[in-house]
This record gives structure tokens, C-alpha cells and sequence, in this order.
């Protein structure tokens, strides 16, 4: 008989919050569940701890990865490895209520792709429940809804999605870079035939300041990643220029995201990264540029103008456009913009030069 869900857990150095993330599953009870833990190449005792559970349930299966492929990869690889008829994902420092969750498998006929759930944030002072849209949409309708944050978060954990679905859509997370649930949650919900979502939380997603995305992160790969997302994102757009509301929706979600990841980008440069992160970056703006459209220019805008703080509004007439709101600017910051504008309009001149008559 097949399995009804696998639950994907990827972890790395969870020690201290791995044990009560699996006992939340209550395994024992659920027969028709699987739990796929992978251990990310973890250097504390949280190996041992997922081998202490695998040995107590025959439907826990561990693999150790010997080095350290990071969470896109390693969810990846889990989904191939699943067999349940469903899938959900579970951040090692996380836990669920499976009570509630069972009732929700109940509740997923055969024409869904995606269930999308309410969740619970855990913070010190105690827990406060999120409140989403619900009812059953289709793909686009619901993938509006997400880029317009109506379901709570762009994270994938707190989500149901047919296994089948991902695979034949090619629904995988971006390998090797953060911020990979923005693009994987879009993709399966954009190509999803019927989504259903149900505002009672089984999820609780822990709120500190450990994640490996949380606070004002500047390393070469989260200027990397940044660069991705947005890559991926407009990569996604162009692909669908005859939803007019999908595009509305993206337009806000993208102002969203490049006021979260632009002062990033631009902490990131200020400090000088390494020649990998400037090459990929450097590869993002030849993209954008190719993609020469009103909303590939913007971006491109934005990016070039470090300095400013440029923000989106969509108009059917005349398409995306952007309002400047400037800030204080160091003295270095208006050089760069100084030089980048006499640049630009040299470029114009050599562009505009007449060619010379070659006849005689």
C-alpha cells in the first residue's frame, strides 16, 4: 500500500530542538506516514539523536549526506527518495500537531494539488496564530493570493502538495542558494489545477534569530541568493505575460521582496565580496538587460542606482513603473551615481553617432 504523506525533514546541527520536531509527528500512530529525515552533514549529536528514533519506527527512514549540500538540495533529494502519495516539509526546528494534520489528509480529495494551511509562530512570549484567505482556487488565483502574502508566509513548510504534481512540473527548489521557498511555492501553486486552503494551523514555525536567513545577513552567498530569487522570479514572469492579475500581483511582491533584499545587495557590495559572488551578479544583470522589457528595466534600474530606494506600481497603460524616494546619500554613493550617469550618457552619444559614409 502506498503512503499517504511523506514528511521531508532536512537538518543541520538541530540538536537541540530535533528530538521534540519528530515526536510531534507521533509516528507510531500514523502508520500511513513516513518520516524522511536528512542529515545535512551535521558536526553535533544530531545524528545520533534521528538514529535513536529510526530504531524505534520502521517508518522513520535517515540519510546522512557526507558533506553538506544545503537545504535546496537536500529537500530535492528527499522528494525523489518519498513514496507518500503527498508530501509536506518540516524545518528541523519546527513541530506539528499530527492530530490536526490527519484530519486535513482527510480532507484532500483526488483533485487537489496543494493544501494550504494556517500556522502557528512560536515566540518567547507564547504563540500567536496567522491568519490566511481560505477556500479552494485555482493555480493562478492562489498564486496571486501567495505573492500578495494572503496565506500567512512564502515559506513551503506549512503547505500539502501531491508529490506527482512537483515532479511532473519540475516544482524543485533552486540548489545551492537561500530563499529557494519563493520560487518552488510559486511554480507549484502557478501550475496546480485546484488548491484548497484551510486556515486551521497544524504547523508552529519557531520564531528566533538562529535561521540561516533571518536578520541583516551580508555574505557573498546571500548576495548570490538575492540575485537568484529575483532572476528566477522575472525568469517566471516572462513566462506568463497573459495573466494581467498575476502580473499585479508579482508586481507587489517583487516591491516587497527588493525592499528585503536590495539593502542587502547593497551591504553586500559596500563591503567588497568575493570574485564567485560578483560573477554571479554579474550574470544576473546580463540576464536582465536581455530580457529588455519594462519591468526587466526597472530592475535593472534599481540595481544600478544602489542609493535609491525605488518602489513598484503596476499600471495596465503604461505598464510597470516606479516612484524614487531618495535617501542620504554618502558622499561615495553620489560618485557612483555621478559616474554611472556621465557613463550612460556617453553610451547615448556612441550609440546616436551617425555612421560615417563609407561610398567614397
Amino acid at each position: 500500500m502506498q503512503m499517504k504523506l511523506s514528511i521531508i525533514i532536512c537538518v543541520y546541527n538541530e540538536e537541540r530542538y530535533i528530538s521534540e520536531c519528530i515526536e510531534s509527528l507521533h509516528l507510531a500512530d500514523h502508520p500511513q506516514w513516513e518520516a524522511i529525515v536528512v542529515n545535512d552533514a551535521s558536526t553535533d549529536t544530531t545524528l545520533d539523536i534521528i538514529e535513536l528514533f529510526a530504531r524505534k519506527h520502521t517508518n522513520l527512514r535517515c540519510y546522512s549526506l557526507t558533506h553538506n549540500m544545503r537545504l535546496g538540495n537536500a529537500r530535492n533529494f528527499a522528494i525523489m527518495l518519498a513514496s507518500g502519495e503527498y508530501i509536506a516539509f518540516l524545518d528541523a526546528d519546527d513541530y506539528i500537531d499530527a492530530a490536526v494534520l490527519a484530519e486535513k489528509l482527510r480532507m484532500i480529495d483526488a483533485g487537489t494539488d496543494v493544501l494550504i494551511n494556517g500556522h502557528s509562530r512560536l515566540y518567547d512570549h507564547g504563540p500567536s496564530t496567522i491568519a490566511i484567505e481560505s477556500g479552494e482556487f485555482s493555480g493562478h488565483a492562489a498564486a496571486c493570493l501567495y505573492l500578495r502574502r494572503k496565506f500567512g508566509t512564502w515559506g513551503s513548510c506549512i503547505h500539502i502538495y501531491r508529490r506527482d504534481h512537483v515532479l511532473r512540473n519540475n516544482c524543485l527548489f533552486a540548489s545551492g542558494f537561500y530563499y529557494e521557498d519563493v520560487v518552488f511555492c510559486f511554480k507549484a501553486l502557478c501550475t496546480a489545477g485546484k488548491v484548497i486552503a484551510d486556515p486551521t494551523p497544524f504547523y508552529v514555525y519557531r520564531c528566533n534569530n538562529d535561521g540561516i536567513t533571518r536578520g541583516n545577513a551580508a555574505t557573498p552567498l546571500h548576495l548570490m541568493s538575492s540575485a537568484r530569487l529575483h532572476f528566477d522570479l522575472v525568469h517566471i514572469l516572462q513566462t506568463k505575460p497573459e495573466d494581467d492579475k498575476l502580473r499585479v500581483a508579482f508586481a507587489r511582491a517583487f516591491n516587497i521582496l527588493t525592499e528585503e533584499h536590495l539593502p542587502r545587495m547593497i551591504k553586500s557590495l559596500q563591503q567588497g565580496m568575493h570574485e564567485k559572488s560578483l560573477e554571479f551578479f554579474g550574470e544576473f544583470m546580463h540576464y536582465i538587460k536581455c530580457c529588455d522589457t519594462p519591468f526587466s528595466r526597472d530592475v535593472l534600474a534599481v540595481i544600478q542606482s544602489q542609493s535609491c530606494n525605488k518602489k513598484f506600481t503596476y499600471s495596465n497603460d503604461a505598464g510597470f513603473r516606479y516612484h524614487r524616494f531618495w535617501r542620504i546619500a554618502s558622499p561615495l554613493r553620489k560618485t557612483v551615481i555621478w559616474i554611472s550617469r556621465v557613463l550612460t550618457r556617453m553610451k547615448v552619444k556612441v550609440l546616436n553617432r551617425p555612421e560615417k559614409d563609407r561610398s567614397g
